[in-house]
């Protein structure tokens, strides 16, 4: 990456209602087993994950061209995935056709502008905690069905965000945020 690169990424940003139920359900977790816990303000859907680039306004344009109505959007059970490190916790998001319309208008945006992601599905989630390691009297299943989950959120915006450091501590700044709105 080069110096003047930012890693951006394009988010749906959680409201202040999720995110105090994603922060009670991520301190749980502390409960049961070592976990580094995303912190609060950091809790998003990824959308499209960009990388590192110079190339902030082709990524804003491809944002201001998407077209959509606002929409709900529901939550699903808590789940991991394995990683050597430990289990990355994370919150279930249900794919609902305006998500998926959402994604692939980015991405067919971002493409058009030669940022072509590889061909991965859309896992839709938002990131509770990383390296987590139940403690040896729970089990990773027991405590992830007992998470709340999340009432309907309403999405009426995109975001941009830079990922970096500040003081050794991950940032997610938020750049531009653009409201979604059928053209």
């Amino acid at each position: 990456m080069a110096q003047d690169d930012k890693r951006l990424f394009t988010a749906i940003r959680c409201t202040d209602e999720v995110r105090e139920v994603l922060e009670k359900n991520s301190l749980m977790l502390e409960q049961f087993g070592r976990v580094r816990l995303t912190r609060p303000e950091n809790f998003h859907i990824t959308l499209i994950y960009v990388g590192g680039t110079s190339r902030e306004q082709d990524v804003r344009q491809a944002m201001r061209e998407l077209a959509c109505e606002p929409f709900d959007l529901e939550f699903d059970a808590a789940g991991w995935f394995m990683r050597p490190e430990g289990m990355l916790v994370w919150q279930g998001v249900r794919v609902s056709n305006e998500l998926v319309q959402v994604h692939q208008q980015l991405n067919d945006n971002l493409c058009w502008r030669g940022f072509c992601s590889p061909d991965l599905p859309f896992t839709p989630h938002i990131t509770l905690g990383r390296r987590f390691r139940p403690f040896k009297n729970h089990r990773a299943e027991s405590v992830l069905a007992s998470l709340e989950v999340p009432s309907i959120m309403r999405v009426d915006s995109v975001s941009l965000f830079e990922s970096k450091r500040v003081n050794d501590v991950l940032v997610y700044e938020e750049l531009e945020r653009l409201e979604v709105q059928p053209h």
